[in-house]
């Protein structure tokens, strides 16, 4: 998939909807990229959002959820590089100085390397992301993690005054979304009772409960007396 081409002005979105928002506890996609062009820009980034929209700048990932970024550009501020953010806020970035100098400078060749590489991004169940893009890796901790909340994925990616070919291919996305919290509740208390059993007499006792949370649930009784389950 051709994100960018090397024209100058570019701006493309490619969008993979959820059928709803889903919570994933771990997440693990991987995708091949290349990006061609030395001194070219402005880069990309992978996106793991709820209603990304497309008005933020590619390289700077959505304002909600998780992305990693490739930014190619220097602004002057030592923006090339490669960045974990989430929820608009950097978690880490890695600079690699760009070609030609520090301000006004394109994709540093150790970025455009006008090849296909391996790219990934993994969170793990406490809430360790790993970015890899060719031979560098990056790790950030999400604060007070809970799982992500998206209901989309998104690739975006633009050129500017300056181009680059940025292509992704082989996408494989595999995420485990978070079970939460069952919750059952007993709607009806077994009634006391107090009888005489002669010669095959019997006694009825009588309960109910609701199930509530993730996926569907059975709920199943074992009644009990004095500590021991009652067969049947």
């Amino acid at each position: 998939l051709h994100m960018t081409d090397r024209l100058n002005g570019l701006l493309n979105f490619w969008a993979l909807p959820l059928s709803s928002s889903k919570t994933f506890k771990t997440v693990n996609v991987r995708w091949r990229m290349k990006i061609e062009g030395v001194g070219g820009a402005d880069g990309m980034s992978f996106n793991i959002s709820e209603n990304p929209g497309t008005g933020f700048t590619p390289e700077e990932g959505a304002g909600n959820g998780l992305s990693v970024a490739v930014d190619t550009y220097n602004n002057g501020a030592g923006d090339a590089g490669l960045d974990i953010k989430y929820n608009g806020a950097t978690l880490l970035h890695l600079p690699v100085p760009a070609a030609g100098g520090p301000d006004g400078a394109g994709a540093p060749a150790e970025l455009a390397l006008g090849r296909f590489v391996d790219t990934s991004v993994e969170v793990s169940e406490t809430g360790l992301v790993t970015f890899k893009y060719d031979t560098f890796t990056i790790t950030a901790q999400i604060p007070d993690y809970n799982g992500i909340t998206a209901n989309q994925y998104l690739f975006a990616a633009r050129t500017g005054g300056a181009n680059e070919n940025l292509w992704i291919d082989d996408l494989v996305i595999v995420n485990t979304e978070a079970e939460g919290e069952s919750t059952v509740t007993i709607t009806q208390q077994p009634a006391s009772q107090s009888f005489l059993i002669n010669d095959g007499g019997s006694v009825t006792f009588t309960t109910a409960a609701t199930a509530a949370g993730p996926g569907n649930l059975t709920l199943s009784y074992q009644w009990s007396r004095d500590g021991s389950p009652i067969p049947g």
